[in-house]
């Protein structure tokens, strides 16, 4: 079910910069559907100017983005999230990113993380951080698992 009844919180979430370009590119996949949820404001999304800046940066370097259209992006993602700047720096994964991601998360006392990453996805959770994919994200708030 999910979570929209006024007297259940909203679900906080931290969603990685590979997911929100995914959703970019197939917006009728699980990535796009995850960020179709957050525009609807059926949850809450933290991000950080590191994600925003990942975000600019893969559009245009793997994508080929002109500046105009990664800004207009990252635009995007600002107007259905909420900035948050991590107070803390964290060291847990071999993959630095990563721990920009859980910084991220930490400060936005998000409730998942939801990534595509191995590096993340196989921490399972931190802090009691649930780090999943957009699929099982999907099956945890519908209901499917």
């Amino acid at each position: 079910m999910m979570n929209t009844a006024a007297n259940r919180p909203m679900i906080r979430v931290v969603v990685d910069s590979n997911v929100v370009v995914s959703a970019f590119y197939f917006p009728g996949g699980k990535p796009g559907k995850t960020l179709a949820l957050i525009r609807e404001g059926e949850l809450i999304n933290f991000t950080s100017k590191y994600i925003l800046d990942e975000v600019k940066r893969i559009l245009k370097k793997k994508f080929l983005w002109s500046d105009a259209q990664s800004l207009e992006a990252v635009d995007e993602i600002i107007s259905f999230s909420e900035i948050v700047d991590p107070p803390i720096e964290l060291t847990i994964t071999t993959h630095d990113p990563d721990n920009r991601i859980l910084e991220c998360a930490v400060a936005g006392r998000a409730d998942f993380i939801i990534s595509g990453d191995r590096h993340l996805t196989s921490l399972r959770t931190f802090q009691a951080i649930k780090i999943v994919d957009p699929a099982t994200f999907l099956a945890i708030i519908t209901g499917g698992g």
